[in-house]
């Protein structure tokens, strides 16, 4: 994968500052992790992950997500572990993939996704919010078989000036604009609309 505008990334954590990023399920995002070779010296890239309940599947996806050397958080201790690194006085770069279905009744927000009435996570946005930090979108596209191409758009230099659910509508904009532009690629099989509006009213 290659990124093709690092500098906007690097700008916001050059003085030792967090970045959170925000993707989706898009293209090949397990190759996200090589953000690694473009971070400038110093700051370490993570990823957030959720513990899959088969032991010998997450061993086997954390060690694919491992190539690069990311600290792999779960998603539980997010909170806790990026305040920790910040007192250590540590940047980083942290992966949220914050498309998936939230769990019921935990950090939950409702919006239009894709035409249709969508229960999004919150919980990136609501970290960023508390704790200040800026948020950049990792817009994925395919060039051929195998490449990929990462572009970089800045969602919010400070979440904590943001209005409530802001942050999370940005972003469901700008994956809604990716998969739009070539859906093909789009992890299909996360059963997002599972719960209704209607159900839950």
């Amino acid at each position: 994968m290659v990124f093709k505008n690092p500098e906007i990334v690097n700008r916001l954590t050059k003085d030792g500052n967090t970045c959170l990023l925000s993707l989706g399920h898009y293209g090949h995002w397990e190759w996200v992790p090589s953000i690694a070779l473009y971070l400038l010296p110093g700051v370490e890239p993570g990823q957030v992950y959720k513990t899959l309940k088969s032991k010998a599947f997450d061993e086997l996806f954390l060690k694919i997500r491992s190539r690069f050397n990311p600290l792999s958080i779960e998603m539980k201790t997010a909170y806790r572990t990026i305040i920790r690194k910040r007192n250590e006085g540590q940047a980083m770069v942290i992966g949220f993939l914050t498309d998936q279905r939230p769990r019921k009744h935990n950090n939950e927000y409702w919006a239009t996704f894709l035409n249709q009435d969508t229960l999004l996570q919150t919980g990136m946005e609501r970290i960023a919010r508390q704790l200040g930090l800026a948020v950049v979108y990792l817009d994925i596209k395919k060039v051929e078989r195998g490449h990929y191409v990462g572009n970089f758009s800045v969602i919010t230099a400070d979440a904590s000036a943001e209005e409530e659910f802001t942050v999370t509508e940005k972003y469901t904009r700008k994956l809604e604009e990716t998969i739009l532009n070539d859906p093909a690629y789009y992890l299909w099989s996360h059963n997002k609309w599972s719960r209704s509006k209607k159900q839950e009213a």
